[in-house]
C-alpha cells in the first residue's frame, strides 16, 4: 500500500513541477499560413506524392489534385494556377510524353515533375527535358517539404529553383 501512495506523491510533484513551468504560446508569426496566395495544381494518383504537397503547401495555397489529363486541362482553364506538380504514370490510360509537351508549349507557368523512381521514368525525363521542363521530384529522394515549396513559382513570371 505504501508504493501506491509514493507513486502518487511522484505524480502530484511532477504534475506541480509541470504547472510551474512558463507555458510557450502557439502563435504563428504574422504573414505565415495567414493568407494563402495563388494556386497549386497537382496531378497524382499517389498518396505519398500527396501528403507531402499538403504538408508543404496546405497552408500557403490553394491545393487542387486531380487524377486524369482532362481534369488537370480543365482546372488549368478555370484557374492560373502558380505551378502544376504532375506525376506523368498517374493516368496511365494516356500518354505522358505528348501531354507534356502540349503543356509546356501551351502554358506560360512552371510545371515540376513529381514522381517516382519506375522502369519507364527515363523516356520521360528525357521528353520532359526537351520541353524545356527543368524540375524533376522523386519520391523518398528530394522531395523534403522545402524543396517542394522551392518548386513553386511565387511570384508572377517568376521561373520555379532547380529542384534537381
Amino acid at each position: 500500500m505504501r508504493w501506491l501512495l509514493d507513486v502518487v506523491a511522484i505524480a502530484a510533484w511532477v504534475w506541480w513541477e509541470r504547472s510551474q513551468e512558463p507555458r510557450l504560446l502557439l502563435v504563428k508569426p504574422l504573414g505565415v499560413g495567414r493568407f494563402k496566395r495563388g494556386v497549386v495544381v497537382v496531378l497524382t494518383s499517389h498518396p505519398r506524392i500527396e501528403t507531402r504537397v499538403r504538408l508543404a503547401l496546405a497552408e500557403r495555397t490553394t491545393l487542387h489534385f486531380v487524377r486524369t489529363w482532362a481534369e488537370l486541362y480543365d482546372v488549368v482553364a478555370r484557374s492560373a494556377p502558380l505551378t502544376v506538380f504532375v506525376d506523368p504514370f498517374a493516368d496511365r490510360i494516356e500518354d505522358p510524353r505528348g501531354h507534356l509537351a502540349r503543356c509546356s508549349r501551351e502554358w506560360h507557368f512552371p510545371i515540376v515533375l513529381y514522381t517516382e523512381l519506375v522502369p519507364g521514368i527515363p523516356g520521360v525525363l528525357l521528353a520532359a527535358g526537351q520541353a524545356g521542363i527543368g524540375a524533376v521530384l522523386f519520391t523518398g529522394y528530394n522531395d523534403d517539404l522545402d524543396g517542394i515549396v522551392d518548386a513553386v513559382a511565387w511570384e508572377l513570371h517568376e521561373a520555379p529553383r532547380r529542384v534537381a
